[in-house]
């Protein structure tokens, strides 16, 4: 599953999704942000990269991934 930001929605729903046992990526184009959330989010893989960006999405497999939320 992709998350396209790692705000407090995306961050508070990367960590849920963790914990049960969901297979999480977040791309964050905030590369402090990306830091933070890498700090706090046990298993989520966090990419700093543009959500909007189709070549960025498309590079990490956005087009494998069962859902994507923006």
């Amino acid at each position: 599953m992709f998350i396209n930001g790692g705000g407090h929605i995306g961050y508070a729903l990367a960590r849920r999704l963790e914990r049960r046992g969901v297979d999480v990526r977040i791309l964050e184009l905030s590369e402090e942000r990306c830091h933070w959330l890498s700090q706090k989010l046990d298993h989520a893989l966090v990419l700093h990269a543009d959500g909007s960006d189709a070549g960025a999405l498309k590079d990490e497999g956005v087009d494998q991934a069962d859902y994507f939320i923006s």
